[in-house]
């Protein structure tokens, strides 16, 4: 199972790009085809077949409707495990056909006990919120650029210094800052929109949750077709200092 030859198991996951030395963005079609021909075989000791997908919603709008072929006629003695890190991302077909089990995040002191048996920077544990994948990314980046970006987020975007500051820590090219700022931003907005939900302008939470559903299908293009990531950033923060600013009326 390590080693990924089990005859019963295919663990399908985002392919690792050895020029880049990161993992691609999306899991493609191709990857998931890999599943008729793998359940097309006999499972070994006539036991059960196993297909992993880590994580569904990694899954371009191609590779998820191949996935939803073979959900929906599995040969009998099939189980399929769907990995799901914002359940509202997966196609409703596909999680209509699937048992929901909520998984609990880990405690800061679990994750850094994972980190330090990885040999990664522990100091990020506090940031990760019980996500290991986004604690390895985090310590990739660095806990300085991390908690750069936090405070820029922290204080006011009406002023053009911090957008422009977050702008050029996104582009850099070190690491995975793109992926640490994009994913601080966002969920800066949902944390802004969850705390002003009962007294802002509705005005203001319709500009919160335009940037939000905005800044994601953005995000999934500069990163499939390497855009700008200084200029998607400076529109996201200026998104955000609008909705701001209604915030204040």
């Amino acid at each position: 199972v390590s080693a990924g030859s089990h005859p019963s198991l295919l663990h399908l996951t985002r392919a690792y790009d050895d020029k880049t030395k990161r993992f691609k963005s999306e899991l493609s079609v191709d990857t998931v085809r890999r599943i008729v021909p793998f359940l097309g075989t006999s499972a070994a000791g006539n036991g059960w077949r196993v297909v992993i997908v880590d994580a569904v919603d990694d899954l371009n709008i191609n590779a998820a409707n191949a996935l939803l072929k073979s959900l929906e006629e599995p040969p009998r003695r099939t189980l399929f495990f769907l990995v799901a890190h914002v359940a509202g991302r997966v196609l409703p077909t596909i999680r209509s056909r699937c048992q929901t089990v909520r998984l609990r995040p880990l405690s800061e002191t679990e994750v850094a006990d994972v980190l330090r048996h990885l040999g990664a920077d522990e100091s990020v544990a506090d940031l990760a919120q019980g996500s290991v994948q986004r604690a390895l990314t985090l310590s990739s980046s660095g806990p300085d650029a991390v908690r750069t970006a936090q405070r820029l987020l922290n204080g006011s975007l009406r002023d053009p210094r911090p957008r422009f500051q977050l702008a050029d820590l996104a582009s850099e090219k070190r690491g995975e800052y793109f992926q640490v700022v994009a994913d601080l931003t966002l969920e800066a907005i949902a944390t802004r929109a969850r705390q002003s939900a009962a007294q802002a302008p509705l005005e203001a939470l319709n500009a919160l949750a335009q940037a939000y559903l905005s800044a994601l299908a953005e995000r999934r293009r500069v990163e499939v077709f390497n855009l700008d990531r200084k200029e998607y950033m400076l529109a996201l923060c200026d998104r955000l200092a609008h909705a701001e600013g209604l915030m204040r009326r």
